[in-house]
């Protein structure tokens, strides 16, 4: 078994080809992390459409958490094509020149078709999931849907089949030119943190 994405047209990297991997591993931790995904879509009127969502991974699935009445949730059983991604922001990159100025991220996208879930059964498991992202175990002690509340939701789910990561990682790209340049430079760490409740 690969431990690799295969690679597709949608895959192809058009620049800083040393930053792109499609390392399974990788790319799950990236989805596993980010806490939102954005996915982008063509409307019914043509234009383009991107809306921030919940989302967990389960295996080499993403299942969305939409509204059953909403424009993606009024989606026909063949599904949409969609373009999801989540990012990592790791650090700030302080240089010495403008242009030299960069983050250290971690960006995971991946291409296919949207479809909804018609069984119940991975339905219910895969909301199930998505409340226990929040926190281990929390669908145990918290009240499931309603039979309304069950009707306004629809889980859609994506399989990573085309899908890579970017990234850059390292330190401050400073030109030799200017090393006259009096500025503090190096990476400002960025960390996403969850607090309690208190």
């Amino acid at each position: 078994m690969s431990d690799s994405y295969p690679q597709s047209r949608s895959t192809v990297p058009h620049r800083k080809r040393e930053r792109m991997s499609r390392d399974k591993d990788l790319v799950r931790r990236v989805f596993d992390e980010s806490w939102t995904v954005d996915v982008a879509f063509t409307g019914g009127n043509g234009e383009p459409r991107v809306l921030p969502m919940f989302h967990v991974r389960v295996g080499d699935r993403l299942y969305l958490h939409w509204s059953s009445g909403s424009r993606l949730g009024l989606t026909s059983e063949d599904g949409i094509r969609v373009s999801v991604s989540a990012t990592l922001l790791d650090g700030l990159v302080l240089a010495k020149s403008w242009t030299n100025h960069s983050m250290n991220y971690r960006c995971a996208i991946a291409h296919g078709t949207a479809r909804p879930v018609l069984d119940d059964d991975e339905a219910w498991d895969a909301m199930k999931a998505l409340v226990d992202r929040v926190e281990p175990g929390r669908s145990d002690r918290t009240r499931g849907p309603s039979a309304k509340e069950w009707a306004e939701v629809r889980i859609f789910r994506l399989d990573l089949e085309e899908v890579a990561v970017k990234r850059r990682v390292g330190g401050v790209g400073d030109e030799s030119a200017d090393a006259d340049v009096e500025v503090e430079t190096g990476i400002m760490p960025v960390e996403t943190v969850v607090s309690p409740l208190e």
